[in-house]
């Protein structure tokens, strides 16, 4: 297997494992979720596919053989669906740890703020498009959130982010470059606003905002409307 699949497998193991616990019981919420993570990965499959197409992002074939379905390594089609999979863990887990949601009122005040730097950075990078639709898709996701659904969870999500985070990025900094003589993954950095974080694009974090938070959303208004149904 390539290094990027046995991250993925050992990114997986262990959250599926511990799915299985009576506390979280987190099998019970996979239905739910993958719906979720199926609208996601279908959204970044067709936006990377066409990434890869017009030069915007490429995959170094040393270290990913030459299998691609839509452009796109069969790793790469994986990291759409473990990914969020296992920052979805990391939520179920504090929502049945910290019964409180976090936070406080400050939750939406976070929203906002990831909203309007998502704005900012597609109103005024319009002309790099990896920047631009990331953070466009991420703006509309936050609009709808700070706007109309002002959910309690959001303060879960928040926190289950920020610790996602740092498993995204480390595994963005082994994909790009970080510990290896050339990146699995690369960028064009004319269609990036060019900063990065270490290796990795500071769009990403976008990317990563978007690819946790749409799963965590779907799952959260299922299981909302079975509970209606149930009363």
């Amino acid at each position: 297997m390539s290094l990027f699949a046995w991250l993925l497998f050992f990114l997986f193991v262990v959250p599926f494992a511990l799915s299985f616990g009576p506390k979280v019981a987190f099998y019970k919420s996979w239905g739910r979720l993958f719906a979720g993570i199926a609208l996601a990965a279908l959204l970044f499959i067709f936006m990377n596919g066409r990434f890869e197409q017009s030069g915007v992002i490429g995959f170094n074939s040393d270290y990913l053989g030459h299998i691609r379905w839509n452009g796109l390594p069969p790793e790469e089609w994986l990291f759409f669906v473990i990914l969020p999979f296992c920052g979805t863990f990391i939520y179920a887990l504090l929502k049945v740890n910290i019964t409180t949601p976090p936070f406080g009122n400050q939750k939406h005040h976070i929203t906002l703020f990831f909203l309007v730097a998502a704005f900012f950075l597609a109103l005024f990078n319009s002309t790099q498009v990896y920047t631009f639709y990331h953070c466009l898709i991420a703006a509309v996701l936050l609009s709808i959130h700070y706007l109309f659904l002002r959910k309690e969870w959001i303060g879960h999500f928040w926190m289950a982010f920020f610790i996602y985070l740092v498993l995204f990025f480390a595994m963005g900094g082994v994909l790009t470059g970080m510990v290896t003589d050339k990146p699995l993954i690369w960028y064009n950095d004319t269609e990036t606003i060019g900063v990065r974080l270490f290796t990795i694009p500071v769009e990403e974090t976008f990317y990563a905002l978007t690819g946790f938070l749409l799963p965590v959303t779907v799952m959260e208004l299922l299981s909302g409307k079975i509970k209606r149904k149930r009363k």
